[in-house]
């Protein structure tokens, strides 16, 4: 557990102004399957991304339908820097809501 002034730079003053809450950090792209499932939400999908990109994978797809898509959407375009992929994603979500996002890929494809 890492502690906020710990991710402060040694150097300055910033440190005596800040309370020294404990954090809870966790690393996204090594998370388990198992971790993976236990998240019903829209963020199973985003850490199953990340894991499969920092295994390598060349094509990463998941079959849970999307809940909040614009805000996933939004996420995924600041976070996984991939607009590439995300501009038309968007596109094809807002036409087929009900979508899952292999459907979506196989309609781009």
């Amino acid at each position: 557990m890492k502690k906020l002034r710990d991710t402060f730079a040694k150097k300055g003053n910033v440190a005596k102004y800040a309370n020294n809450y404990k954090l809870n950090v966790f690393e996204i792209a090594y998370l388990t399957e198992e971790q993976i499932k236990i998240f019903q939400s829209d963020f199973g999908i985003i850490s199953d991304y990340f894991v499969k990109r920092r295994k390598g994978y060349k094509t990463i797809e998941n079959h849970k339908p999307i809940k909040h898509v614009d805000e996933m959407l939004k996420f995924m375009r600041i976070f996984a820097e991939d607009e590439i992929v995300i501009a038309p994603i968007y596109k094809m979500v807002k036409e087929y809501p009900e979508d899952t996002e292999k459907d979506i890929y196989q309609r781009l494809n």
